[in-house]
């Protein structure tokens, strides 16, 4: 299971360390992915989180919805996720973090080294003491 790097403790925080929580989750995710553990990324998404997904049309807006495109998703052979790019934006008085950028999927599918880059679109937010995905935009590159 990760550490929680995320925790706070004082009640309210500044833009700085809004941005390094929010970015936490996003390294959080990147490394779940490439150690293909469901229980990893989905414990980082809020419980009414919205994911719209890099591999697939359907929204995926319940636990369940998540899980069932975690596990085909993480499923690749060799699948590793790679942050290319990130921006950040502040929202709510440092509650609630837009994360915004490129990343890139490795694996191999029919015995061939496959690449597919993608933008995401993050938000990300303090719920009690700790971050939560809270909406998560994917998109393969046209």
């Amino acid at each position: 299971m990760l550490q929680d790097t995320t925790e706070i403790t004082a009640p309210q925080q500044s833009t700085q360390e809004a941005i390094h929580g929010a970015k936490a989750i996003l390294t959080q995710w990147a490394d779940a992915v490439s150690r293909q553990s469901l229980e990893d990324v989905l414990a980082l998404y809020a419980e009414d989180a919205v994911l719209v997904p890099t591999a697939q049309n359907a929204l995926a807006v319940t636990a369940a919805d998540r899980r069932k495109y975690f596990e085909g998703f993480l499923s690749k052979q060799g699948l590793i996720c790679r942050l290319d790019s990130v921006e950040t934006r502040v929202l709510g008085g440092n509650t609630a973090v837009t994360l915004a950028g490129h990343y890139t999927f490795t694996f191999v599918e029919d015995d061939a080294l496959q690449t597919v880059a993608a933008r995401f679109l993050y938000t990300v937010a303090r719920s009690g003491n700790r971050w939560q995905i809270q909406a998560h935009h994917s998109s393969k590159f046209v």
